[in-house]
């Protein structure tokens, strides 16, 4: 498995089992900032702001 795809799967399983995945606002409406204009490469910034601090806590989700 992909890191990227071990850090998403990890996401939602968490979030599912805290229960953070009900009730949400905006539930079947668009994603309001879809069109956003974004600099290139802001996800992977965002990326390693967000999930290296866990996964240098814990680097066993990688496997």
């Amino acid at each position: 498995m992909r890191a990227i795809d071990a850090i998403v799967e990890r996401r939602i399983r968490t979030a599912r089992e805290n229960g953070e995945l009900e009730g949400l606002s905006g539930h079947g409406e668009p994603l309001p900032d879809l069109d956003q204009v974004r600099p290139e490469g802001w996800w992977a910034r965002r990326l390693v702001a967000t999930e290296l601090p866990e996964l240098a806590r814990d680097p066993s989700i990688l496997r």
